[in-house]
């Protein structure tokens, strides 16, 4: 969840950031520099996390039943 919510504003972000400097800005350089990839980072980070993290939990509860 933290995931998804740091790339909807990461996102966000990017589309304001964008129109401010394309309809408000009177200067002629057309240069834009995206910060979207620190939002999909931090997506693909926090789906590694989830994965280890249920992996690692289904491991310890395996070995709990396997010794009991």
């Amino acid at each position: 969840m933290v995931g998804v919510a740091c790339l909807i504003v990461f996102v966000s972000l990017d589309l304001i950031n964008f129109n401010i400097k394309k309809y408000f800005t009177l200067t002629q350089n057309d240069y834009y520099a995206s910060v979207i990839y620190i939002g999909v980072l931090c997506f693909i980070i926090s789906l590694i996390y989830d994965f280890l993290d249920k992996t690692i939990k289904n491991a310890f509860k395996r070995v709990e039943l396997e010794t009991l």
